[in-house]
């Protein structure tokens, strides 16, 4: 880099180089006036050294400034146990449900609440945006993994019985999908914001008022699901108790006069379930008739009487409630229960 002030400098140093006028008449030394011109050069030079050194630091620390602002990385949801269905009861896996919808409500809250926090200041750090990150990624995989569990209610063996808060589940879905959307609208926001840090520049006010906007959304939204959450499954538990009262008030439409078609009224009862456990589905219909059969079967057994008959008809009764209830494993291995007592009738009480 060339510097103007070099050559005056030296055009000063060679005139006062030159000798004065010494009233004394006495000869004045001779300075060495290349030995003054190598010392103004060499001066000029050192301040130029300096001035780029100091160009220098100031670029080096404007690059290291920037390398600390790095584009946030993925973080790793914190992992969520997950539920076997089949293994579980219609109330079970509803409460299971629940829960799951409460968790992502509740996530998606703490990251719309951070991120409405951290805007309201006109600025966001680097820390801050990846925490919010993380917030952000485990409300979407709490989110999914509800939605898978509803999904698994659809197609639970005990879906079709819940004809009364089947609508509600679906609503709290339909919601569950725009709270994963407005997680998303957030998620590419910080995207955006995450932008502006990796170049060393402010977060623009627009995209802070749309990231306040957005977390005012998910906010709206998870106050609406909560709600929803609590009041679906109050509803099914007391859908899921009418339905064992139900099943068990049936009156008797045939009871028989003899012990042979009592007995054989329990294991009509025992084909018909078998029949309706066979899918894996209880609709409606099926549930019906069971519970018709049922009451046919206990009426007859009870008018026979005789321990054998009575334990029977308390077997049928039990396996109703489970049916009704939507204890499908648990009805499943009664049925065994069932069979074992027919096949384990005393001399006299055989199968017909």
């Amino acid at each position: 880099m060339k510097n103007s002030a070099i050559p005056f400098v030296i055009i000063s140093l060679l005139l006062a180089a030159v000798p004065a006028c010494n009233p004394s008449g006495e000869a004045s030394p001779t300075p060495d006036a290349q030995a003054t011109i190598d010392a103004a050069v060499a001066g000029t030079m050192t301040a130029n050294e300096n001035t780029q050194a100091t160009i220098d630091a100031a670029v080096a620390a404007t690059v290291a400034a920037t390398d600390d602002a790095q584009p946030m990385e993925a973080s790793t949801p914190t992992p969520i146990p997950e539920v076997n269905a089949s293994d579980l009861g219609e109330e079970e896996l509803a409460e299971a449900v629940n829960e799951a919808i409460a968790e992502a409500d509740e996530l998606t809250e703490e990251t719309a609440s951070a991120a409405s926090a951290a805007a309201a200041d006109d600025t966001i750090t680097q820390e801050e945006l990846e925490e919010l990150a993380t917030y952000a990624d485990e409300a979407e995989a709490a989110i999914a993994h509800a939605e898978a569990l509803i999904d698994a209610y659809y197609g639970s063996p005990y879906a079709e019985l819940a004809v009364e808060t089947l609508e509600l589940l679906v609503a709290i879905e339909e919601d569950l999908a725009m709270m994963a959307d407005d997680v998303e609208a957030l998620n590419a926001l910080l995207a955006d914001v995450d932008e502006f840090l990796t170049q060393g520049l402010d977060v623009s006010e627009e995209t802070l008022d749309q990231l306040e906007e957005a977390a005012q959304a998910a906010l709206d939204r998870a106050a609406d699901i909560q709600e929803q959450n609590a009041d679906w499954l109050q509803k099914l538990k007391s859908e899921i108790e009418s339905r064992v009262t139900g099943a068990l008030d049936v009156p008797a439409d045939s009871i028989a006069v003899d012990r042979k078609d009592a007995i054989q009224s329990a294991l009509d009862y025992a084909a018909a379930v078998r029949a309706a456990l066979e899918d894996q589905v209880l609709s409606q219909s099926e549930m019906t008739d069971v519970a018709q059969m049922g009451a046919n079967a206990v009426a007859s057994l009870e008018a026979i009487g005789g321990p054998a008959l009575l334990e029977l008809a308390t077997a049928i009764d039990d396996l109703t409630a489970m049916l009704a209830g939507g204890q499908i494993s648990q009805a499943t291995a009664a049925l065994g229960e069932l069979d074992a007592l027919l096949d384990a009738l005393p001399p006299g009480l055989t199968r017909p």
